[in-house]
């Protein structure tokens, strides 16, 4: 997060995100948004969910397709001191109660994607963040302090011998994974990687 803020101020321009929407198509469709837009829009979406409870350490639930709000998500979710559970908004529904009974997060965030069938299942308090307005929340940066031991994300299994299980990654382990593919995928200002 520190690293985002960073490349903020010292190139607040230059593009954050690429997404492309439709590269099959005769003319590709595709979103970018910079290094400034990214931070502010993650900082706004950080102040929103803690003024919804969510506190350092906390689980909170992103089911979204890949898009550009995807990552401003995750980085906001990280920027409130919490860590996020990725779901598919196809997940199936029975594994989706399964995984939100076990890790019973504070916050469910979703877009327009996610299915209605779905959304019923859900017991933590949802936000359809299409829906929601964040204008209002500023938008500089949060000055939380770091703590390592705190979750940074939740993932499962795959639940092929059973009932799918949980690992919880920390902010160090994921700084530590970062910091070993940095040194295996050397950057520079201008490169870009594809996900």
């Amino acid at each position: 997060v520190a690293a985002l803020e960073d490349v903020a101020d010292r190139a607040p321009s230059a593009p954050a995100l690429i997404f492309g929407e439709s590269l099959a198509a005769a003319t590709p469709t595709v979103q970018s948004l910079s290094y400034s837009d990214t931070h502010a829009r993650a900082n706004r979406l950080a102040r929103y969910l803690i003024s919804r409870g969510v506190k350092p350490d906390d689980l909170v639930c992103v089911c979204m397709d890949k898009s550009i709000e995807l990552y401003v998500t995750i980085l906001g979710v990280l920027k409130a001191g919490a860590g996020y559970l990725p779901l598919l908004p196809d997940t199936p529904k029975e594994r989706l109660v399964s995984i939100l009974e076990q890790t019973k997060p504070k916050l469910f965030l979703c877009d327009g994607s996610v299915s209605y069938d779905i959304r019923s299942g859900v017991e933590s308090e949802l936000t359809d963040l299409s829906k929601t307005d964040l204008a209002n929340f500023a938008s500089e940066s949060l000055k939380l302090p770091y703590h390592g031991s705190h979750a940074a994300y939740s993932i499962f299994t795959s639940g092929s011998t059973g009932m799918p299980k949980g690992l919880v990654v920390t902010q160090d382990n994921l700084l530590g994974n970062l910091s070993a593919l940095a040194d295996i995928y050397p950057v520079k200002p201008g490169d870009r990687l594809l996900q």
